[in-house]
């Protein structure tokens, strides 16, 4: 696979990461600080992630997954 497909692949992961998210929050009406301090993940990392900004490790997904009730893998669909 060449570099370029990997890196458009990840960012296509990244985009739909931010965009549920962002939707599951805005859905369960938390804020990112609520969301944060529900998930036990730092605010800037929500604001990170919904600004397609870092690349979350999958503990972090875990916990979010865990705190909206969806597995890590529907976070990425």
């Amino acid at each position: 696979m060449k570099k370029q497909n990997v890196k458009k692949q990840l960012t296509d992961l990244q985009i739909r990461l931010s965009e549920n998210v962002k939707r599951l929050r805005t859905k369960a009406e938390l804020s990112q600080q609520a969301l944060a301090q529900t998930s036990g993940v730092h605010r800037t990392h929500v604001s990170l992630i919904e600004r397609c900004a870092c690349n979350p490790s999958l503990g972090l997904l875990s916990r979010l997954a865990v705190t909206f009730k969806v597995r890590v893998v529907d976070l990425l669909r």
